[in-house]
């Protein structure tokens, strides 16, 4: 009998060891996710960098002046780029420079010689949910070397990306399958990697095959494209690089077998996510202001002193006003309080809402499900004794 009541005991007192364990364990997984919560409603939501997203500098309203060559260069993040132009007097700066976005400062320089015709400074940043930010700093360009017309952008900022696909479709005659092979750059790597081409074979219905990709998101706002057909022994191509943003082709080439292939189409489906920054020529130069002198009609201004129709007197001494000595300072009452005591300052409820929102309220939080747990603990407790003394007072009597 001694050991059933030894074991029973023990038994009662491992149930209460593991129910205060249990409440234990509850208590701490709260504290620690209210905590989290909390630092990361006080941290804010993290700056992260956007998946997929790029940054284009394009020049559309700056013009050379002369025939030559120039350098592009941006500096940007760790991939610095140059790219050599062949500039035409009269025509714009036709090139474009576009890197994967990243938070920081950047340099745009277009050099002639050894000689600095536009130079743009500004930084991006990241603020918060995701937004990010263009600041423009220090612009410069020399009307000597590149011509900036009034009302035109002198350097054009796109970021962003785009959700884009491509189709093919081709009139054929005496082929039954033809076969697409349909590349499209989409890390902006400046090549079309093998990964990055589809080869798909397709019959021929009606005299007429069809092809297309999946829809792909985060496509670069400028990429190289290449279509290729393949209809027995006759082909065709069309091949460049694609503006998804101002929907146009850029260097492309275009060719097919007129005897087989009757027409040959691409589709550029696009739908961008992009913000541009136009930075205006008057910015970089400002304008001359033309002066011009204008005649106006005369006018007279007459300033006198005295009347002369009034008689002759002896001036007489102006008065000085004495002043008014200051009377008793009276000082308002202050009001009444009325039935319910004074009004509560205005700032009163907005304080009680900036607790509610703010830390305290968390930490007030935190401590009312401690002692709630604290007390479910102790009764937990208090009853698995209350069981053992029941049974130890039973065994006893039956003792």
């Amino acid at each position: 009998m001694s050991k059933t009541h030894s074991a029973t005991k023990s038994d009662c007192m491992t149930r209460s060891v593991g129910l205060k364990n249990l409440v234990w364990g509850a208590l701490v997984a709260i504290i620690v996710l209210v905590l989290s919560g909390s630092l990361a409603a006080v941290a804010g939501p993290t700056n992260t960098v956007p998946p997929s997203t790029y940054v284009r500098f394009d020049f559309p309203g700056v013009l050379a002046l002369t025939d030559g060559q120039g350098q592009l260069t941006v500096e940007y993040g760790d991939q610095p780029r140059k790219v050599n132009v062949s500039q035409h007097a009269g025509q714009p700066i036709n090139e474009r420079i576009q890197l994967p976005f990243r938070q920081g400062p950047y340099l745009v320089r277009y050099t002639i010689g050894e000689r600095v015709a536009l130079e743009v400074q500004g930084t991006f940043t990241l603020l918060k949910d995701g937004q990010m930010g263009h600041q423009l700093g220090a612009v410069k360009g020399e009307p000597s070397l590149l011509a900036f017309p009034p009302g035109k952008d002198a350097m054009l900022i796109t970021l962003g990306n785009v959700r884009g696909q491509l189709l093919a479709e081709a009139v054929i005659t005496g082929s039954s399958q033809c076969t697409f092979n349909i590349g499209l750059d989409r890390d902006a790597s400046g090549v079309i990697d093998a990964g990055e081409i589809l080869k798909l074979a397709v019959p021929v219905l009606d005299g007429v095959a069809r092809a297309g990709t999946p829809v792909w998101d985060g496509v670069p706002l400028t990429a190289l494209y290449t279509v290729d057909l393949e209809c027995g022994g006759a082909s065709a191509f069309n091949r460049g690089q694609y503006d998804f943003v101002q929907n146009e082709g850029l260097k492309v080439e275009k060719s097919r077998d007129p005897q087989t292939v009757k027409q040959f189409s691409v589709t550029f489906h696009r739908e961008p996510k992009a913000y541009q920054s136009h930075l205006r020529n008057e910015a970089i130069v400002p304008q001359v202001e033309f002066v011009e002198f204008i005649s106006q009609d005369n006018k007279d201004t007459v300033d006198s002193l005295g009347d002369p129709r009034q008689p002759n007197s002896t001036p007489t001494a102006t008065p000085t006003p004495q002043p008014v000595p200051p009377g008793p300072t009276i000082t308002p009452a202050a009001p009444l309080p009325g039935p319910e005591g004074p009004e509560p300052p205005a700032g009163a409820w907005q304080g009680l809402a900036d607790f509610m929102q703010g830390k305290l309220f968390i930490i007030a939080s935190v401590v009312a499900i401690l002692l709630v747990l604290l007390l479910v603990s102790r009764s937990l407790h208090h009853r698995a004794e209350q069981e053992i003394r029941q049974q130890s007072a039973g065994e006893d009597v039956n003792n």
